[in-house]
């Protein structure tokens, strides 16, 4: 860890020096702050790394020698209720949003990538742009950093990009086999000791900026010591609960109320109390269909069916796992919570591949057989998914998943070297299925692409509650080699989620059909206006221009239906079957705004 004061000055220094750089256009209070915090980057070295706490001494001294990176943190942001996923069309419906109550299971991703604390351990960025990427956010709801280090401290990288899409991240405390043995005997030597450690463990999670932690056990206890690692348990959950929004503790199940190490695969008298004293436990992967109907008989009594998570190692140590995972998944009771542990398989196993093939690694390749991969994997389980999605306006993305070999800025190279910062993904579709482009982008290292095999498709981008009062604007950009292929959005509004549906297609300007319901581009006086006062509140936001830089973009005044809320928003692809075969469209970035007029 690196001792770290922020030095007021140089945000002072910071400001005076952008305020007098000489620009081509006015920049936005949101380019502003950009630029400052890429200059102060620089001034403060954050070429540091995020690293874990790898004895009880660092633990219990993290206050004198805390991260640097602590007020670089974002913070959880708000997103939809969870809804049943459902195909998106063009219909519309009777108005049932199919929303789950807040019992729903809940799907958490324990995070584990040979080993972690690789390109996301960057404060600031890595230069190896092709690590793995976790970027299907609306499809769960924890996330859980894990190594084999005794506290797994979570990167910086991950946490924001965690909280950009609204989902809880746990560090991992871990103590296993012979020398996990020998560092609990020191955390159970006493009430003092286990007091200590907890609320070092809430200190490390409270200044860090995430939620709790995920307790792994994997060594014998002497049983006389059992009563105070229940008590460690308990002591720890109540301060997490009581001192960090949002926070949990998550039992693994290893140990037993006997003290020895010995993997139970369900909930059983064996291990009940540490379920009690927690928040939930995380079963092991070893579970058979009769462990989880005598699972469902143990915690009825409670009505905490949600706290358990059931365990699928994705490299099928226990199940059928890897591209089979969601077989495994769907055997699991729908009362119960899935725990899915190292979906870096996607990349790994690619990586293992190409190695036998003796083929060459960090290239495209490896980048386009992940992605395709990555896509099957979640595209399989997400019909089995609730699905979340963003409910704050303004809204903007330009959908890069936080790496490229070049980095754009409204479609100009403003980098041309290798990049890895998940702190810069934007936020990423509802859809897992939708295919990427790193040849090109409009802000980033990535976009969103669409082949000729999607003409005449629908496709999800975000179920949304985007609540407004006033005219909407929706602004897209997007890149054509084709002009004969082209996208209309689709916005889907209720006045109330008892109503039905209103889709509205927003259409190119000079558009001439029968479509009902449809909303011209424009670019007139009052989409001038209204993005002329978004740039002087530094509002990002997309230029008031019909093409930059090779990009096209349009704009949609909506003055209708306000006071409703914009609940699914799809993309159309559009274009007749005899365009050639190489007929591609790039969608590098949406906005939506409130606006007044």
């Amino acid at each position: 860890m690196f001792k770290f004061e922020t030095n007021t000055s140089l945000i002072i220094l910071a400001s005076v020096l952008f305020a007098s750089l000489p620009v081509l256009y006015v920049l936005s209070d949101w380019e502003r702050k950009h630029r400052a915090t890429k200059f102060l980057n620089r001034k403060l070295n954050l070429s540091l790394v995020c690293m874990p706490l790898r004895t009880l001494d660092e633990l219990v001294n993290f206050y004198k020698n805390p991260v640097p990176w602590k007020t670089l943190v974002k913070p959880l942001t708000p997103r939809t209720g969870p809804i049943k996923f459902k195909p998106f069309t063009d219909a519309e419906n009777d108005g049932d949003e199919e929303k789950f109550s807040e019992n729903r299971r809940e799907i958490l991703v324990c995070h584990d990538f040979k080993g972690n604390y690789r390109e996301d351990s960057y404060i600031s960025e890595a230069s190896k742009w092709d690590g793995y990427r976790f970027y299907n956010w609306y499809g769960i709801d924890i996330f859980c950093y894990f190594s084999h280090d005794l506290v797994s401290v979570p990167t910086l990288q991950y946490i924001n990009a965690a909280h950009k899409h609204g989902v809880a991240v746990l560090g991992t405390f871990i103590a296993e086999f012979a020398p996990g043995r020998l560092i609990m005997e020191k955390v159970l030597e006493s009430r003092e000791k286990v007091e200590q450690i907890a609320d070092s463990l809430v200190l490390v999670a409270k200044y860090c900026g995430f939620e709790g932690w995920l307790m792994n056990i994997e060594c014998p206890i002497e049983k006389e010591k059992v009563p105070l690692l229940v008590e460690f348990l308990e002591y720890l959950t109540a301060r997490v609960r009581l001192e960090i929004p949002n926070g949990r503790v998550i039992w693994y199940d290893s140990v037993t109320i006997d003290g020895n190490l010995l993997w139970q695969n369900q909930v059983n008298s064996k291990n009940l109390i540490f379920f009690e004293k927690s928040d939930g436990i995380f079963l092991n992967y070893n579970w058979s269909d009769q462990q989880m109907q005598r699972t469902l008989s143990e915690v009825e009594r409670f009505n905490r069916f949600k706290d358990v998570f059931v365990g699928i190692d994705v490299f099928g140590r226990g199940q059928v796992a890897k591209l089979q995972s969601h077989k495994t998944f769907q055997r699991i009771p729908e009362q119960f919570s899935v725990a899915l542990f190292a979906t870096g398989w996607t990349l790994e196993s690619i990586e293992v591949e190409m190695k036998h093939a003796r083929q060459p690694m960090f290239t495209q390749e490896l980048n386009s057989r992940f992605l395709a991969r990555d896509r099957l994997f979640w595209g399989q389980l997400w019909p089995m998914l609730t699905i979340y999605g963003p409910n704050q306006l303004p809204f903007y993305t330009s959908f890069c998943i936080g790496s490229g070999e070049f980095s754009n800025r409204l479609g100009m190279r403003v980098k041309r070297k290798p990049w890895f910062d998940l702190r810069k993904q934007e936020i990423q579709p509802c859809n897992p299925e939708l295919e990427r482009c790193f040849e090109d982008s409009f802000d980033g290292g990535s976009c969103l692409s669409f082949e000729k095999t999607f003409i005449g498709k629908i496709e999800r981008l975000f179920v949304c509650d985007l609540g407004y009062v006033k005219n909407l604007l929706v602004s897209v950009a997007f890149k054509r080699n084709y002009r004969t292929i082209d996208l209309n959005l689709i916005l889907k509004l209720k006045k109330s989620p008892f109503d039905k549906e209103t889709c509205w297609f927003l259409v190119e300007k000079n558009y001439a059909g029968d479509m009902e319901k449809v909303n011209k581009a424009s670019d007139d006086d009052d989409v001038r206006s209204a993005i002329d006062n978004l740039q002087n509140r530094g509002v990002r936001h997309l230029p008031f221009v019909n093409s930059i830089n090779g990009w096209e973009v349009r704009h949609h005044l909506l003055r209708l239906y306000r006071g409703h809320t914009l609940n699914d928003i799809g993309i159309k692809i559009i274009g007749s079957q005899e365009i050639p075969e190489d007929a591609q469209l790039l969608l590098g970035a949406l906005s939506i705004h409130e606006v007044d007029l």
